[in-house]
């Protein structure tokens, strides 16, 4: 049975579920990402009250998206009452959400018995129930009526806040080797004939382009023997900034195990992933993430060759535009032979401080990405066109896995 890790309590099934690692968050994003989740079950207003905008949260991004959008299902159909808004309080060292409407509470037998369904529904492979979405993130739900309006009710989420220095817990981190070099370079994918990739969107400069740079960590090297992908990190870039509150850090249940020599590149076990939801599950919510951006990331053939492997057994396909740091820094430095993520973020004073992990190569690709586009005007390349065309001059576009 496929579930996320929890936080060291036991799931319903009996099975123990130790710490997840959680990423910190601004409470108001996370909210703007719930208000675009549920957009098909509620048309939701967002309230603050007494919080800063610099509230930080420390949760499990998809899994309490999921969570918070079941509740909303569950008062539209059950309940037959519609969530308007989000009051957004911070007493104490707790988060506060109120999620507000007009009409009865919810009675706490009801809301115990929802604790059991899987936030989910049927999709297939994804059993989490409310109960161990809301343990895994240190969250309670309870049901709430207003002394002064008693015709309005609500459900009350307390969600605890980040450490205020913003560093993660001791027991989140993997520790990772600084490797001197990375994964091989792939070149079975074509990058130059994306269906997404229109003369309309070709002619935008590239400083106007919405782009998601993104990073997979996978059992081995090798896509059409057999090799799954484990992680997939990502992180939004709109003009020319990183958005960290847009991100995705999310560890996949590969059906298989993970070499050890793999684990010893990005500290990935067999223990971290055996309740984790499947690639079936992630890549869709992957996939609305990147619709409409163009993709980025360094060596980008092995990435996308690995997404297209799961076509036939996802359904999902990939026909964003594609550019690849890797092709763009041999367009900048044609002399230099060295063109792997670790020398580029070097070159250029991008700091790689999370190496080989999913999300933390995608930001570091992304810092190096922005740093490139005005080197890339420099050399008369605007438009997305102009760089992939000159992408596809280079050396490494030449050749054939």
């Amino acid at each position: 049975m496929n579930r996320l890790l929890g936080s060291g309590g036991i799931g319903e099934s009996g099975a123990v579920y130790p710490r997840d690692s959680l990423s910190s968050i601004k409470a108001i994003d996370f909210l703007a990402g719930i208000k675009d989740e549920s957009a098909d079950v509620a048309d939701l207003r967002i309230e603050l009250a007494e919080c800063d905008s610099r509230c930080t949260i420390r949760v499990e991004n998809y899994s309490m998206r999921l969570a918070v959008a079941f509740v909303l299902a569950q008062l539209r159909d059950e309940c037959h009452v519609q969530c308007k808004r989000i009051r957004l309080t911070v007493p104490g060292n707790l988060v506060q959400l109120d999620f507000i409407w007009q009409g009865p509470p919810v009675k706490i037998e009801q809301l115990r018995r929802w604790y059991d369904l899987p936030v989910a529904g049927d999709r297939k492979g994804y059993t989490l129930t409310l109960k161990e979405v809301l343990e895994h993130n240190h969250a309670e739900l309870w049901p709430h009526t207003h002394k002064d309006n008693p015709d309005e009710a609500c459900l009350r989420l307390f969600i605890p806040m980040a450490h205020s220095d913003g560093k993660p817990e001791a027991e989140d981190v993997r520790t990772l080797p600084q490797l001197p070099k990375g994964r091989p370079e792939f070149f079975d994918f074509d990058l130059f004939h994306q269906a997404g990739q229109t003369p309309e969107i070709e002619k935008r400069i590239l400083g106007e382009l919405v782009y998601t740079v993104f990073d997979t960590e996978t059992t081995g090297l090798d896509p059409r023997g057999g090799d799954e992908i484990i992680s997939i990190g990502a992180i939004r870039v709109v003009n020319g900034r990183l958005l960290h509150a847009e991100t995705i850090n999310q560890l996949i249940y590969p059906n298989r195990l993970v070499p050890p020599d793999s684990t010893k590149i990005h500290g990935i076990t067999d223990d971290l992933l055996k309740n984790k939801p499947t690639i079936e599950i992630v890549l869709p919510f992957f996939h609305r993430f990147v619709q409409n951006t163009v993709l980025v990331a360094h060596n980008a053939a092995f990435d996308m060759r690995m997404l297209q492997m799961k076509e036939k057994r996802t359904g999902i396909r990939f026909i964003n535009p594609v550019l690849d740091t890797m092709h763009l820094s041999a367009i900048l430095h044609p002399s230099h032979g060295d063109h792997t993520l670790d020398t580029i973020a070097r070159q250029l004073g991008v700091n790689m401080t999370r190496r080989h992990d999913a999300l933390g190569d995608a930001v570091a690709t992304g810092e190096v990405f922005v740093k490139m586009i005005p080197l890339l005007n420099e050399r008369g390349i605007f438009t997305l066109k102009d760089a992939l065309v000159a992408s596809q001059r280079t050396y490494y576009a030449r050749l054939k896995y």
